[in-house]
């Protein structure tokens, strides 16, 4: 397991210690990793900063030999360029490395490193190993650096909320890339000459990536405890005033339709407080034929209030966020807001009479039109509580028959005193999701039908 030890140049777990110990003594291989803030506006600033968090990360973690490798957590731009991150990360990397005689994990996301490190393959060239952090249900995940310099990722952090015997609520799960975890374990330690004394404002909560173990499936059986450990009497003893006051829960307040305009949903969230929060932002989806999965995370220590998602036809996405302040403190997630993309009416199967037509008035710019009585728009299988017609409405339109299983559902008359496009009319409404085909029919004649989609809400 890894735990984390330090971030920044003076916070800290005050628990720490106590978790080593009781980690080794229940046999399970240890690790410590440390939450970089990175600071500086010129080369000279950003390497005296890393050195003194790396300096502080020695001091705390005291790792030795047995320990898994040291790792540094990039999440965090502290406002630096990409050409200063690098630096600042260079700096780190070569202490620590120095420090404990090893090399050194380093733990990023693939767009953190491609948008904040401008994708380099420095690091990878150096040969220091990748933990990636990208939650989805994917075989495999997006490595960034041309997959790590064609060397493809160490660890992986698959998803945020895995279940784990005995742990309430959802925790971190990883995969591992090998069978032997000996190559990742320090064999020897060269410690530090100085070890500065913790700040006593230091923080004793973790942040969102507190701890985390390699998957079971994928990780060897737990060996025995490391070759030598730290005793409470060698390790610093805090007597911090830390803050542990958790912030509150961010509010979602887009999506802010329960049928989405657009394939592209737009995402948003506020809080009542502005300096030093960050926040990880996830959701679910449903697709036309399951329930809700997994959550997946969008984005994750942003201080940005917003985001966008691609999302998928007749799919439901439902998005909560959670917030950290600069003490490492976390809320709960919020509530969630949900939205559904339709299907648009060329995901529709028609008979031959239907007429595809485009306009910029309907969604995703197209419209399928019938004059006929009897033709008829289908889908295949289906699973949903409630559904909408898009369908425009207008003084000489005629009317629909909706069906769900050869059951008719509702008969909608499409005639309106003025022009209507793109308003979602509910068809039903069920207590429980039901499963099967819905059929659109024209029962009108000689009147112009034209329908623009199909929304499935859960």
């Amino acid at each position: 397991m890894f735990h984390k030890a330090t971030e920044g140049a003076t916070n800290y777990d005050v628990n720490y210690t106590a978790d080593r110990t009781g980690a080794t003594a229940a046999g399970l291989r240890w690790g410590a990793y440390h939450f970089a803030r990175p600071d500086g506006a010129t080369l000279e600033a950003v390497a005296a900063d890393a050195r003194a968090e790396a300096a502080h990360f020695l001091a705390i973690a005291q790792p030795v030999a047995g320990d898994l490798l040291p790792v540094l957590d990039l999440e965090a731009t502290g406002g630096l360029s990409p050409e200063l991150l690098i630096a600042w990360t260079q700096a780190w990397l070569d202490d620590v490395k120095v420090g404990t005689g090893s090399n050194v994990l380093i733990y990023t996301s693939p767009n953190f490193w491609r948008t904040s490190l401008a994708d380099t393959l420095l690091f990878a060239q150096q040969g220091f190993p990748l933990w990636l952090a990208h939650f989805t249900s994917a075989a495999a995940p997006s490595v960034p650096a041309a997959n790590w310099n064609g060397g493809g990722w160490t660890f992986w952090q698959w998803t945020d909320c895995a279940t784990v015997p005995g742990v309430a609520g959802c925790v971190d799960e990883d995969r591992f890339s090998g069978s032997d975890l000996a190559a990742f374990t320090i064999s020897s330690t060269t410690q530090p000459s100085a070890s500065p004394t913790p700040s006593a404002t230091a923080s004793a909560s973790p942040t969102p990536t507190t701890t985390s173990s390699p998957s079971p499936a994928q990780s060897p059986s737990p060996t025995s405890a490391p070759s030598s450990s730290v005793s409470p009497s060698a390790s610093p003893q805090p007597t911090p005033t830390a803050d542990k006051t958790a912030p509150a829960a961010p509010r979602m307040t887009r999506p802010d339709a329960k049928v989405a305009s657009s394939r592209s949903i737009d995402v948003a969230w506020t809080h009542p407080e502005s300096d030093g929060i960050t926040f990880d932002v996830r959701y679910r989806a449903a697709d036309l034929t399951s329930g809700f999965g997994s959550s997946v995370s969008l984005v994750r220590n942003t201080r940005a209030r917003s985001s966008d998602l691609r999302g998928d036809a007749g799919h439901n996405y439902c998005f909560s966020a959670r917030a950290t302040d600069a003490a490492g403190n976390t809320s709960e997630w919020s509530s969630a807001r949900c939205t559904a993309v339709p299907l648009d009416d060329r995901d529709l199967a028609s008979t031959s009479r239907w007429v595809e037509a485009r306009s910029r008035e309907f969604y995703g710019g197209t419209f399928t039109e019938a004059r006929s009585k009897g033709q008829n728009l289908t889908t295949g299988k289906v699973r949903t509580r409630k559904i909408f017609l898009l369908a425009q409405q207008c003084s000489g339109c005629g009317k629909v028959s909706v069906f769900l299983n050869d059951k008719l559902l509702r008969t909608i008359d499409l005639r309106a005193v003025e022009t209507v496009t793109e308003s979602p009319i509910r068809v039903a409404r069920f207590p429980s999701p039901r499963r099967g085909t819905l059929a659109i029919v024209v029962v009108s004649d000689n009147k112009p039908v034209r329908i623009d989609g199909v929304v499935f809400s859960l």
